[in-house]
């Protein structure tokens, strides 16, 4: 790896706690050397005039399903490095892969491809592991998941794969109230692996005792989810209390609406939430219609749905999810920051890495322009071009 020194300068450095206004950022190789208000550049560096631009950290997406016209159940290898590369341009810098419910199968063959890709030495986003938003999923709360798809989740699976990929899958998530799925919550626990809910109609205590045995994430909060009703909270009145949950949201005003936000931000906190984007295939192309397992879907008003309706995902990116919530909760732009970044990556063990502007971290980091359009990427201190 190249130890050159590079010097962004003039612009705003959004750190975990502030923005440092006309601040500094210095590269050594792929690290982080300094991070100042006052820096005078060594001789050496390059130089980057940042004036009237921000940079933040590499963005990190938990819950993802596709971009570039990519689907990532079943692409080959070439494909989704291509859908890599799209994520970086949109300010993704590391990734979770999601795969929706399948077969046992074809979850295998889909994680065989995405453990070649993290294996290779492509420059674009950073597999980080993989998520699996299923099988073990309520029917009722399915959305567009393929119902003849839904099935249990065996821990034989998990060694299965463990066996074959070591310790590739990095969250797992489920309707806690199914057959087995407490029990599949300590087996995922005690496998240090990310117990998520979702697509859940669990009654409250269902919810309350699968946190207990270790369920530390919702994913979409309010989508795919019972309403939270005043006799009867259900899933939601765990999630939006416990402490010991971290509540990830889909942040463009169209999944929950605004004032369903702010409640959240104040239900939770800004060490608490996570946006992530839940984003299909049309992201990043022009696209207005797709197909997933032979199945239609449109793009309106600028979300994926079925020809019915019913949401299926999104394409939103995470600048501007960051953007659009700082604007609307009025929380400081570090704190919508972080929800992209550094919440996920301690949230995943991997902040001593990865998900904040600080010395000796990786130097993954974007810069955008004011309404969130990115406009440099860097990947362990390489600028993408």
């Amino acid at each position: 790896m190249s130890e050159k020194l590079c010097c962004l300068h003039g612009g705003d450095i959004v750190t975990p706690d502030e923005t440092i206004r006309n601040g500094c950022l210095l590269l050594k190789g792929d690290r982080i050397l300094r991070v100042k208000d006052q820096l005078t550049p060594p001789k050496e560096a390059e130089k980057i005039d940042i004036s009237g631009k921000v940079v933040l950290p590499g963005l990190i997406d938990l819950h993802i399903h596709g971009a570039g016209g990519v689907d990532i159940m079943g692409a080959e290898v070439g494909d989704l490095n291509k859908m890599t590369k799209v994520l970086a341009r949109f300010g993704t810098t590391t990734f979770l892969p999601t795969l929706r419910s399948a077969s046992v199968p074809r979850l295998i063959k889909t994680i065989d491809r995405l453990r070649q890709v993290k294996n290779a030495s492509s420059i674009g986003a950073k597999i980080a592991g993989a998520h699996l938003e299923g099988p073990m999923i309520n029917p009722r709360r399915r959305g567009i998941h393929s119902a003849a798809s839904l099935g249990l989740l065996r821990p034989e699976f998990f060694e299965e794969i463990k066996n074959s990929y070591d310790d590739f899958i990095k969250v797992v998530t489920l309707a806690p109230e199914l057959d087995s799925g407490l029990e599949l919550c300590q087996y995922l626990k005690r496998n240090k692996i990310m117990v998520s809910l979702g697509h859940s109609d669990a009654d409250y205590p269902t919810a309350k005792k699968a946190v207990e045995l270790g369920l530390s994430y919702a994913v979409h909060i309010f989508n795919g989810l019972p309403p939270l009703l005043h006799r009867n909270p259900g899933p939601l009145g765990v999630l939006l209390n416990d402490e010991r949950v971290t509540c990830e949201v889909i942040a463009d005003g169209l999944h929950v609406h605004s004032a369903v936000l702010n409640i959240l931000y104040k239900c939770k906190g800004p060490q608490r939430i996570i946006l992530a984007t839940d984003a299909m295939k049309p992201l990043g192309t022009k696209a207005k219609r797709f197909s997933l397992d032979r199945k239609e879907f449109i793009i309106k008003d600028g979300v994926p749905m079925t020809i019915r309706g019913i949401l299926a995902g999104s394409i939103l990116t995470l600048p501007t999810a960051v953007i659009f919530f700082s604007q609307l909760t009025g929380c400081p732009l570090h704190e919508a920051v972080n929800m992209a970044s550094l919440n996920p990556a301690r949230l995943m063990g991997w902040d001593q890495r990865i998900g904040s502007l600080e010395v000796d971290k990786l130097a993954d980091l974007i810069v955008i322009d004011r309404k969130g359009k990115v406009e440099m990427v860097f990947i362990d201190g390489l600028r993408l071009k």
